[in-house]
């Protein structure tokens, strides 16, 4: 059994996928959890053109098996019983995608090589690079186009201005 969770930062779901398939088929995994992340960022594409797009991760945990389907009501009721199930029933992380960096591989026309980041694991690693983290960071400000933000400095005799490009 595999959960696909959008979760915020402290760790609380915001929405959840189950799938289950056996251990063995890993292209299988990877290729929904590919499916999953881009059905993500088309849900919250239209927070970007809003202004901001939310600091969320796009998580894949796996179960041990022998792990009973849990009563997805529950959680429905209480979203914190998610982490719960999870730690209580071993699942671990396979996963932990950036939704902005996630936005960021596809602002710079690079999609095409998200299957291969999944099942190399480096989707997890998409905020690394410098540029991406500036991309991310520039989502804090509630700007329309974080290649528009600037930074601002005051000095003595005022106040200098420096593009998002740095």
């Amino acid at each position: 059994m595999i959960f696909f969770v959008t979760q915020d930062l402290e760790g609380q779901p915001r929405q959840l996928e189950m799938h289950l398939m056996p251990e063995k088929e890993v292209s299988m995994m990877n290729q929904r959890f590919t499916e999953y992340l881009q059905r993500q960022r088309e849900m919250y594409k239209p927070s970007l053109v809003q202004s901001h797009l939310p600091d969320l991760y796009l998580c894949r945990y796996q179960f041990p098996a022998g792990v009973s389907y849990p009563d997805i009501r529950l959680f429905d009721k209480d979203n914190s019983l998610v982490q719960k199930f999870i730690t209580r029933n071993g699942g671990s992380m396979q996963g932990n995608v950036s939704l902005r960096g996630l936005e960021y591989l596809h602002s710079h026309d690079e999609e095409k090589s998200l299957p291969m980041l999944v099942a190399s694991g480096l989707a997890d690693h998409l905020l690394v690079q410098p540029e991406a983290k500036r991309f991310a960071l520039a989502q804090d400000t509630l700007h329309d186009d974080p290649s528009e933000t600037l930074t601002a400095v005051e000095t003595a005799k005022g106040v200098l201005l420096f593009e998002y490009s740095g």
